[in-house]
């Protein structure tokens, strides 16, 4: 709304921009009338547009002065207003569009200094702005609007900076050049409207469409997805997946009789699945979880570390130049509980330690009786002078001497990592063999080899830093409870129906899910989503 006393412009002979005789009733549509029609006298600087306005909407215009930076910089970008020359006070010109150039033209605006809490001000308004002849003339035009404001005393009337940079910047990228010279509680709300309204509208919108149709959010109630998820864990489950059916491995929600459960998806429709000494078997044949899975799984079991003779190993004994430690399965824990604990077959082994030039260094992944005998077959990480070299070992007593053992080369890098900090990492999990040293690295499904993990570490060479050795087993799906998966003893396989799918949760000991009779297969129109 105008305020009382605005009347329509007085008519000019000289040509300007044309405008309608009945203005929209908005404050910027009149404040931008009054700029064209001194403009259109003769070239003016952005402190005599400013005082137009103010002389003919002064109840209005009394707090947003600043928002005419951004009707003048709109003006500019319509065409509607030109910019050139420089005026007695060192401000920029503006003249109608209509209007001829004055001669000459002088060189780009150069700000003088000013008060340093008017320069902070200036800068944060004007870099809102991109190219920089425009930031410049905006610079130097807001800087001297505010020092006339402030020895007028009435600063005030600038307006919100921040409000102001929101104008210029929303002008400059080319997105709807609304500035609105509030003047009345309608344009307040057109404001609002045409500025915060429409993102503020499209956040709500799209809150409501992803939680509808995209995703939902659910707080975990339980233990039961334990490392993966902890109790009071807040997810965003995405309800839009493909054919109905998550990928395997995924952790998803389903729902059972109006229960929402969380668990990780194993077997899936037509399968038939069994469960054997904490491995999953798909159609009679062993499953093996993806890398990133297994590493997510994976349990700390032991960190030793190697720097003295007092180690805590089963067996250590030096040789020269050579040091040895073993560790056997009977020390390790192989379940997190004693009820349901068996020999660990599956284990992730890394070693770390600073390495000189001529030291040789091994990693031994090894299998036999669990106890004090070191016999049984395996593999072996070595790192020396010669490179890097990987070993299937089999024959008697394979840690204690590996110089009668049989051996097969699996891998082999001539490149001889530097001396210095190095990382060996040997893992043998569901049926794949995995090593890695100084970048390289090797993955091959291998025969299992009987018995119980053994892990054995070898140092040869004159050099004594300390190492560290740490052990994770892989992860164990048990049994606990009534289950509708037969136990592992009887090692019988469960049909999973066509039309269902098979949870388990990764909490294995602690998890209500497939196993269960009283959840059992869950039909796939039941799914969430992952």
């Amino acid at each position: 709304m105008l305020s009382a006393g605005d009347g329509e412009l007085e008519s000019r002979t000289a040509p300007r921009v044309r405008y309608p005789a009945q203005v929209s009733g908005h404050g910027d549509d009149r404040a931008e009338q009054i700029l064209a029609a001194a403009a259109a006298d003769g070239p003016v600087d952005i402190l005599d547009l400013l005082a137009s306005v103010r002389t003919q909407m002064e109840a209005v215009f009394a707090l947003h002065e600043g928002a005419v930076h951004a009707l003048v910089h709109r003006m500019l970008h319509e065409g509607t207003l030109v910019a050139g020359g420089v005026s007695e006070r060192g401000l920029s010109l503006y003249r109608s569009a209509s209007e001829p150039a004055p001669e000459p033209a002088t060189a780009e605006v150069t700000p003088s200094p000013v008060a340093a809490g008017i320069a902070r001000i200036a800068r944060k308004v004007a870099s809102a702005v991109r190219e920089p002849g425009a930031r410049g003339r905006v610079l130097a035009d807001v800087r001297a609007h505010l020092e006339a404001l402030e020895a007028a005393d009435a600063s005030h009337r600038f307006g919100r900076v921040r409000a102001v940079h929101a104008l210029l910047q929303r002008i400059d990228r080319g997105n709807k050049p609304t500035v609105v010279v509030t003047a009345g509680g309608g344009d307040l709300l057109r404001r609002f409207l045409l500025h915060e309204g429409p993102w503020l509208f499209c956040a709500v919108l799209a809150f409501f469409v992803l939680k509808l149709f995209v995703v939902s959010p659910f707080k975990i109630p339980s233990l039961s997805m334990l490392p993966t998820l902890e109790k009071g864990d807040r997810v965003a489950v995405f309800t839009l997946f493909h054919d109905g059916v998550p990928d395997r491995w995924e952790v998803v929600v389903f729902t059972r009789d109006g229960i929402h459960y969380v668990k990780r998806l194993v077997g899936l429709p037509g399968e038939e699945l069994a469960l054997w000494h904490g491995d999953v078997y798909i159609d009679g044949k062993l499953l093996a979880k993806p890398a990133a899975v297994t590493q997510a799984l994976r349990s700390r079991v032991g960190a030793w570390s190697l720097e003295g003779k007092d180690v805590i190993g089963f067996a250590h004994h030096s040789e020269g130049d050579s040091e040895r430690w073993w560790w056997r399965s009977g020390q390790f824990e192989a379940h997190p509980r004693g009820t349901l604990a068996f020999g660990m077959h599956d284990g992730m082994a890394d070693l770390r330690g600073d390495r000189g030039a001529a030291e040789v260094l091994e990693l031994r992944l090894a299998y036999g009786p669990a106890g004090e005998q070191a016999e049984g077959s395996g593999w072996v990480l070595r790192v020396g002078p010669e490179g890097i070299l990987l070993e299937e070992v089999s024959g008697e007593e394979p840690l204690a001497r590996p110089a009668a053992v049989a051996a097969t080369r699996l891998a082999a890098r001539a490149q001889a990592p530097a001396a210095g900090r190095v990382h060996l990492a040997l893992s043998y999990v569901d049926g794949i063999l995995r090593a890695a040293c100084d970048g390289w690295s090797y993955e091959s499904e291998r025969p299992s080899p009987a018995g119980d993990l053994s892990v054995g570490v070898l140092r040869r060479g004159l050099a004594r830093a300390p190492l560290e050795l740490t052990l994770d087993r892989d992860h164990h799906y048990s049994y606990a409870g009534n289950h509708g998966v037969p136990i592992h003893g009887e090692r019988r396989s469960h049909a999973i129906p066509e039309g269902r799918v098979f949870f388990m949760g990764d909490n294995t000991t602690n998890s209500q899910d497939s196993r269960a009779s009283a959840v059992g297969d869950i039909p796939v129109e039941s799914i969430v989503g992952p």
